[in-house]
């Protein structure tokens, strides 16, 4: 059976944490929007502290080795090489865009002639079309759009791209159809997401390998961002908060891989992890995003461990490059 709980000590522990970083006003707000109003607030632009664990400069070279071979290379540009180096006029889109950083890098390829992206963040969108304007790039435009309303038509795309969308999408399903359909014939669909436990519903091992890892972190690089509160434990995220908090978080995750595999040919798939550093540093990224002997120490340690933690268990984070089935390949 699936372990999963509706409220859980995690989630006291990290109200506190968050009434003591931002104050209680913002999360009483939440009890009196809607479901979507909830899932927008989310996704509003203002300034984010350092706490994500995908922001680490190590973790970024880190994840563009695991997918290109070179850490300095990001997958956009290992794309659009691989694949598109001697294709013109390219068509693409990018559901659940936000602001844009990877479609803006494929669109300043002139392979493109045409890529939209679509969020339902009006803020984000802003920002992606702000930053279009500063390359001085003609060949995309951002829109507001919600996914379950875009229509993919039929044959028209080379590329559609989620970018740490798709698990923020319900009836993934029908979705895969509509963006079946909607494939040109030799069109390639871009992957680069969370395929986890749904809902953040972590199994034991997991919990208990990244818990004792944690213990072994030094006490001041487990003070989290902006309340002094030292990180002892990582729980498993009650279902109640995940719904109150954003009810689009990992909502069908754990079926994205298996539909993937079920609906498009598989040409590559890259194993990213995350399974354990995601449950580590959450909260207490901050720590390293500077690089010195002792951060670096600890994450070479954390690397070592995730590596040979996926040597018996699934990928957290994938990087997977898809094409439309033809008869013969059913």
């Amino acid at each position: 059976m699936k372990p999963t709980n509706l409220i859980s000590v995690g989630d006291f522990l990290d109200l506190y944490y968050k009434i003591r970083s931002s104050g209680l006003i913002p999360i009483l707000n939440r009890f009196y929007l809607t479901k979507k109003q909830r899932i927008q607030k989310t996704w509003e632009t203002g300034e984010v502290p350092p706490t994500n664990w995908r922001s680490i400069p190590r973790i970024l070279r880190r994840f563009n080795f695991l997918i290109t071979g070179d850490p300095a290379i990001e997958f956009p540009d290992y794309v659009c090489l691989k694949y598109f180096s001697k294709k013109n006029f390219l068509r693409a889109v990018s559901p659940g865009c936000g602001t844009g950083l990877q479609e803006i890098k494929f669109a300043r390829y002139s392979c493109f002639c045409s890529i939209e992206a679509f969020d339902t963040s009006r803020q984000s969108l802003l920002k992606a079309s702000e930053k279009a304007k500063t390359f001085g790039l003609t060949n995309i435009r951002f829109f507001v759009e919600d996914v379950n309303h875009f229509d993919f038509g039929t044959s028209i795309y080379d590329m559609i791209l989620f970018n740490g969308s798709l698990h923020h999408f319900e009836n993934l399903e029908s979705l895969f159809l509509r963006v079946k359909k909607g494939l040109a014939p030799e069109g390639l669909l871009i992957v680069n997401e969370y395929v986890g436990p749904s809902r953040f519903q972590w199994n034991e091992k997991q919990l208990q390998v990244a818990n004792a890892l944690l213990k072994k972190i030094p006490v001041e690089y487990r003070k989290k961002w902006n309340s002094g509160i030292v990180k002892k434990k990582q729980y498993r995220p009650g279902l109640l908060r995940m719904i109150l908090y954003d009810p689009s978080e990992a909502v069908e995750s754990e079926n994205i891989l298996p539909l993937l595999q079920r609906h498009f040919k598989t040409l590559e798939i890259k194993n990213l992890g995350g399974n354990l550093l995601r449950l580590i540093l959450k909260d207490i990224a901050h720590h390293f995003m500077n690089e010195d002997e002792k951060t670096n120490r600890i994450l070479d340690d954390l690397f070592a461990a995730e590596d040979e933690f996926l040597k018996e268990n699934p990928s957290d984070f994938i990087f997977g490059v898809f094409q439309k089935t033809t008869s013969s390949d059913e």
